[in-house]
């Protein structure tokens, strides 16, 4: 891991690095590889983000080595933050010594999200061969999930309290059309995710399908 994580720093040479951490087992592998980081260059900035990440912000952000931790939806904080914007919502951070917390309040629904999806991925990858590497292209559909299973981090209830998203909901079919119509430049195997839909599966893909 170590080795992998030199590499990639010498060759990108990030000022930030977004680190993902989305399930409960992610998380130790997730810290290491902030740690390493932080031990090769101090200087770089390290995000945490994901449902495991938003969960433990408050345990997560006081390892010395993670300076932010992005709760909920990412995209527009991730952005905030990388602009250097002073204030950054959804998110827990060290500023001075000091640990400040901003509320979720930036949270996707039917109303916003048509601005976010896929761009970019020939700049976006370490080298521009990266995106044809892949076993297949994965399109998300929706987010949140309507259903309560006991067992599951992101079910229906841990996303009203961790995510304040009160529904999910599916996403701009234009917006995953866009993502369609990218990924398959690279790849012509894609997958979906469908346990959120609302109505007719079968119908749904024919609608999405019928304009492209």
């Amino acid at each position: 891991l170590e080795k992998n994580i030199k590499y990639l720093l010498n060759k990108i040479k990030p000022t930030i690095v977004g680190i993902s951490m989305k399930w409960f087992p992610h998380i130790e592998r997730a810290l290491e590889t902030a740690r390493i980081i932080k031990a090769i260059n101090p200087a770089i900035e390290i995000v945490m983000g994901g449902d495991s990440a938003t969960y433990f912000h408050e345990n997560i952000i006081r390892y010395e080595y993670v300076d932010y931790v992005i709760k909920g939806d990412g995209e527009l904080p991730l952005l905030k933050l990388s602009l250097g914007n002073k204030r950054i919502p959804n998110c827990t951070y060290k500023r001075e010594g000091e640990i400040i917390r901003t509320p979720i309040d930036y949270v996707q629904g039917e109303a916003n999200n048509s601005e976010i999806y896929l761009s970019h991925l020939d700049e976006i990858f370490v080298t521009s061969w990266n995106p044809y590497l892949a076993d297949s292209g994965f399109i998300s559909t929706s987010k949140g999930c309507p259903l309560n299973c006991v067992y599951c981090g992101g079910c229906r209830k841990v996303q009203e309290q961790s995510f304040n998203r009160p529904v999910p909901f599916l996403r701009d079919m234009n917006a995953i059309r866009r993502d369609i119509e990218l990924i398959s430049r690279y790849n012509s195997k894609l997958m979906f995710d469908s346990y959120n839909l609302a109505e007719n599966v079968v119908n749904f893909y024919k609608k999405l399908w019928s304009d492209l």
